[in-house]
């Protein structure tokens, strides 16, 4: 095993060299810089402007005019000398000399001028006027500007005999009094550990990109100095190939620690990772492996692992033993990666065993022995034994005929009530043509008008101009074109058909649309390859089908028995999806109009075994997926399993397959075979593809997730989306939302809704929400039915508690108001902590009892942080439950009953009840309630009960009933009568708040505005029951992904939306007066927090 660490030699040219470094210091001083300093501060080069200002500092002037016999005259005229150099090209480099020169005229000067280098800065405004300034700590930070200086005079340092070296060690020691001088100090001379332990403590506070940090690791040599620099910062300054080659040349492998912090560091667990990973992979010895294998399951970590197991076998089977028997995250991975690597190394694998004791042992031994191999079974499904992609059979050669017409010019079909709809999507539009359209049209005809321009310029220019250029327009930017596309096609028709078929290619699912009025035999193929290649753009495909099915079909047969080639099978599959969908007579009616031998051919086409069905260029499964380390699939009776060489077909079935047209073959699959093992297999698939870092091209491995997977796959799969957009995995985790929607069990759905209900990517909860929705719409319930039915019940029964059994002693569990369990004694009085087993328990049942509830605890937590608030915005929102469902999903549930019996119920009729710990219901004066079959019920806000509330509230405090959220005692406000009547909330207008503040009411309901330009969302809206909205507009506005750079954000407006929707002000003419009196209030209530 290789223990030493050893620099690769191309890193020299990166690496600030010290004393003792790997790298040995080469330098000679220059002869000729010395009478190249005089000539150069002598000569044109030297940006003597800034000597003449009347801004520019005294003594920094009267000291560059006395010349370069002072330090600090000749850092002044070096800093001069670097503004005039880096005007020319190549100037920049010559920089170096000047530490020659220097140099010449001792040590002690050298460094001396180079500490007075740090404290003098040449500036040029924006203006041009060059001027000299002192630094000070409100200008900028400290740093080596002028890094070829610094950079050259390490070297010489490094170089230089003991006497020279020590000479400048003094030199320094005076020039440490501030930041800068340490700075400049420490980097000088890296060998002063005890100077650079003392920098980066006054350094750590300082996380600004501005700080020179690069110099500070530099002079860093010591694990007890880099963990004092901030994990942020190790993560953006090891991006430079001149930091970390540095740092490896003083520390070699000891810097392993630093990289993995580096990693973990980056905000987004994305890219950025990668070197800092890769250059631990590098490094020799059992702590950079272990750091390692300690972060399986992140970005990029396996593939590199997996490098470092092929050079360093022995290494591999020691330490990932060590991290299989692990309590941590990262057992499962590493056991795996053991067993795979013992199956490929058993020699290895026998040799270091001796190595080994106690569970690490056991687990190599495990791993030597192998997973008990079940029998083969012999007879197999057709689609296994011989599948279309491996068989010889013989295949009929495909009918071709030529001269079948369609009409070749496109037509435009509206709905009724379509156009002029349409026509009106123009109000949703905000942007504006600077000067007007006049100007935009000379622009435009110049051919210098800004692209995203165009739409807006085309929807407000005369239309005979218009009508001159639209017709030859390509948008080049689309961006909304999905609501400009509408109003063009509504006005002008055919003349927007070219235009607009560009713009909607360029985003199908979002912009496709546009084209929903058009017919042309280029729109019915375009749509075809939507409807059976592109899932985000099938609805759009469909949609169109549906639209003109007559014009579709006859447009396409003669495409699908045109000649062979990508628009012929584009044809044949969306015909074929449609005779699927039920519309077979018209794709046959469709074919007969074009004689009998097409009628024939389609019809044949038609028939055609789907397993028989195949691309022209067959996928390719990635190397990853090994049917060597993939377990068994037992077939259904569990005794017998597939034979391995069947195993490439079963992923073939998946690779051909797509989200939503999977391989009929998977049928016969999932028939055969036991689901258990099936899911077993789709998870070790599935975390082969994450080990190689998600290949795209292998997506499909979602698809047989989908397909195979079960509650376990769900469970195991949503802290995964939950993760991936902060990845870079937004698309990926998107993907994964349809798989738990296809899995559709209870527990995977209640993984979807959780999604949906509480993510921090608002793109990715949106779209949670879209799939709950429609599995909702599928079971002919809304998505807040749908949530109801999905609560978990944990095994509580209709007594709605257990009971923890020790032996001799029993426990009941109750819930409070947060659904925080806990445990009562035999008496029923609740205990402080559920009792760890004790001597006398029954050791094994009391230790798997104390088990359960620390997991009930956990269950019941991600429950509650769900329930509680559905319960407070179902008040807010005034939603009512049918008095059955009521009685069955909340009342009856053996968990949210615990909060069900914490609050005042409501009718339609303003009758008021409470829930009872015997399932009955009282009213306020504790009377017996019924409840009518044909009510309706919903959470009691205080302004419904504003008569009773005095006496609910005693009620509640007699009884000792503490509320899961503020009801009873809910502060409740009003709007003053002239705001009533004002289209605006002036009140809290023009208020300054903090930005943190303003994102805390995205937990109170309210919505961040859209993506707009240069990535910042300009408003907030909180959606009203009666579809509207209520509108915040915001500056400078929100930076999406960094709303940190903006502290403080100013309320602008604060308005009424007809719809759901917002804008960049006021619009419409709706007033605060049309506001229910409950949203009123808990819109006044929000406001008041945010600016008090």
């Amino acid at each position: 095993m290789n223990e030493t660490f050893v620099p690769d030699p191309s890193w020299r040219p990166f690496v600030h060299v010290r004393r003792g470094g790997w790298f040995a210091p080469e330098a000679e001083p220059e002869a000729g810089a010395a009478a190249w300093w005089r000539a150069a501060v002598a000569g044109e080069d030297l940006a003597t402007a800034a000597l003449t200002h009347p801004e520019s500092d005294p003594e920094l002037v009267g000291a560059a005019r006395a010349g370069d016999e002072s330090m600090l005259g000749a850092a002044v005229l070096a800093v001069l000398l670097a503004a005039g150099l880096r005007r020319k090209p190549g100037g920049h480099r010559k920089l170096g000399r000047i530490a020659d020169a220097w140099w010449a005229r001792g040590t002690g000067f050298a460094v001396g001028a180079a500490a007075a280098l740090t404290g003098v800065v040449h500036q040029i405004r924006v203006d041009g006027t060059q001027v000299l300034r002192r630094w000070t700590d409100g200008y900028r930070h400290p740093g080596l500007r002028e890094e070829p200086v610094f950079r050259r005079l390490r070297t010489l340092l490094a170089a230089s005999g003991d006497a020279g070296y020590e000479a400048a060690v003094t030199a320094l020691a005076a020039c440490r009094a501030g930041l800068a001088g340490k700075v400049v100090a420490s980097y000088l001379v890296p060998t002063r550990a005890d100077w650079a332990s003392e920098l980066v403590a006054e350094a750590r506070p300082i996380r600004n990109h501005a700080f020179d940090w690069a110099s500070v690791l530099q002079s860093l040599s010591t694990r007890d100095q880099l963990a004092l620099v901030p994990g942020e910062v190790l993560h953006w300054t090891l991006q430079r190939e001149e930091v970390t080659y540095t740092l490896l040349d003083a520390m070699g492998a000891a810097a392993a620690p630093v990289f993995a912090r580096a990693a973990d560091a980056d905000p987004h667990g994305g890219d950025t990772r990668k070197l800092p990973l890769s250059l631990l992979a590098g490094l020799p010895g059992d702590e950079a492996f272990e750091l390692l294998v300690e972060r399986l399951g992140q970005k990029h970590v396996q593939p590199l692992l997996t490098a470092v197991m092929a050079r360093e076998p022995e290494r591999a089977v020691r330490l990932l033993a060590r991290g299989a028997t692990a309590s941590a995250g990262y057992a499962e991975e590493a056991g795996f990666l053991l067993r795979t690597h013992v199956a490929a190394h058993p020699e290895v694998a026998t040799r270091v065993l001796t190595e080994l004791d106690g569970d690490e042992r056991a687990v190599v031994e495990r791993a030597l022995e192998g997973e008990e191999r079940l029998p083969v079974v012999e007879a197999l499904p057709r689609v296994l034994a011989d599948p279309p992609w491996a068989s010889r059979r013989p295949k009929r050669p495909p009918v071709v005929l030529s001269g079948l017409s369609v009409p070749a010019e496109p037509k435009l079909v509206w709905l009724p009530g379509e156009q002029a709809e349409w026509t009106e999507w123009h109000t949703r539009l905000h942007r504006g043509l600077h000067g007007g359209w006049p100007r935009a049209t000379e622009e435009y005809d110049a051919g210098k008008l800004y692209a995203a321009d165009a739409p807006t310029l085309f929807l407000k220019a005369p239309d005979d101009w218009v009508r001159e250029r639209l017709a030859a327009w390509r948008p080049a930017d689309t961006w909304h074109g999905e609501i400009w596309g509408r109003v063009l096609a509504s006005r002008h028709g055919l003349l927007a058909y070219r235009p607009l078929l560009a713009m909607a290619t360029t985003n199908p699912g979002r912009r496709g649309e546009a084209l929903l009025p058009y017919v042309s035999p280029e729109i019915a193929l375009l749509m075809a390859d939507w409807l059976v290649r592109l899932k985000k753009a099938r609805e759009v495909a469909s949609a169109w089908f549906e639209r003109h099915l007559a014009d579709a079909t006859a447009l396409l047969v003669p495409v699908a028995l045109g000649p062979l080639g990508t628009s012929r099978r584009t044809a044949e599959a969306a015909l074929r999806a449609l005779a699927k969908s039920g519309h077979e007579a018209a794709v046959s009616a469709a074919a007969a109009r074009h004689g009998a031998e097409a009628a024939e051919a389609v019809a044949a086409l038609l028939v055609t075994d789907p397993l028989e069905v195949l691309p022209v260029r067959l996928p390719v499964p990635g190397a990853w997926a090994d049917p060597a380390v993939l377990p068994q699939i037992r077939v259904r009776g569990g005794d017998r399993a597939l034979p391995d060489h069947v195993i490439p077909h079963v992923l073939m079935l998946f690779a051909l397959s797509k989200p939503d047209e999977v391989h009929p073959g998977v049928a016969h699959l999932r028939d055969f075979c036991d689901p258990d093992s099936l899911a077993r297999f789709a998870w070790a698939l599935f975390g082969r593809w994450r080990a190689a870092d998600h290949p795209a091209k292998d997506s499909w491995v979602l698809t047989a997730l989908a397909e195979l997977g079960d509650d376990d796959v769900a469970r195991g799969l949503s802290p995964l989306i939950r993760a991936w957009p902060g990845e870079g995995g937004h698309t990926r985790a998107a993907a994964a939302l349809d798989v738990l929607a296809r899995i559709g069990t209870d527990p995977a759905l209640r993984q979807l809704n959780s999604i949906a209900q509480k993510v921090k990517f608002k793109a990715l909860k949106l779209r949670a929400q879209e799939k709950i929705a429609a599995v909702a719409a599928g079971l002919g319930l809304s998505a807040e039915q749908l949530a109801d039915r999905l609560v978990p019940d944990l095994d509580l029964g209709e007594a709605a508690t257990t009971v923890l059994d020790y032996g001799p002693r029993r426990f009941a569990i109750g819930f409070d108001e947060q659904l925080k369990p806990y445990a009562t004694d035999p008496d029923g009085q609740r205990l402080k902590a559920l009792p760890k087993p004790g001597a006398k328990d029954d050791t094994e049942r009391a230790t798997a009892e104390y088990k359960r509830f620390a997991v009930l605890k956990k269950e019941v937590r991600a429950v509650a942080a769900e329930q509680i608030p559905r319960l407070e915005s179902a008040m807010v929102l005034g939603r009512r439950w049918p008095a059955a469902e009521f009685t069955e999903l909340l009342a009856g549930h053996p968990l949210l009953v615990h909060l069900v019996r914490r609050l005042v119920w409501r009718t339609p009729a303003g009758q008021t009840f409470r829930c009872r710990a015997d399932g009955t219901y009282a009213d306020v004066h504790d009377e017996e309630y019924v409840l009518s079959e044909q009510d309706e019920v919903g959470v009691a806000h205080p302004l419904d009960i504003a008569g009773e509330l005095p006496s609910w509230s005693a009620r509640f405090t007699g009884h000792g009933i503490r509320q899961p959220f503020p009801q009873l005692g809910r502060p409740t406000a009003r709007l003053a009568e002239a705001e009533r009547a004002a289209p605006t909330l002036r009140r809290f207008e023009n208020r300054t708040v903090p930005t943190g503040r303003l994102l805390g009411l995205t937990k109170r309901g309210w919505l961040r505005g859209p993506v707009l330009d240069n990535g910042v969302e300009c408003w907030l809206l909180r959606p009203t029951p009666d579809g509207g909205a209520v509108v915040v507009n915001v500056e400078p506005g929100l930076q999406v992904g960094m709303p940190a750079e903006e502290p403080e954000q100013k309320l602008t407006d604060i308005w009424l939306a007809e719809k759901a929707e917002g804008g960049w002000g006021p619009q419409g003419a709706r007033v605060f007066g049309e506001l229910d009196p409950v949203t009123a209030s808990e819109l006044l209530a929000e406001l008041s927090e945010l600016t008090g």
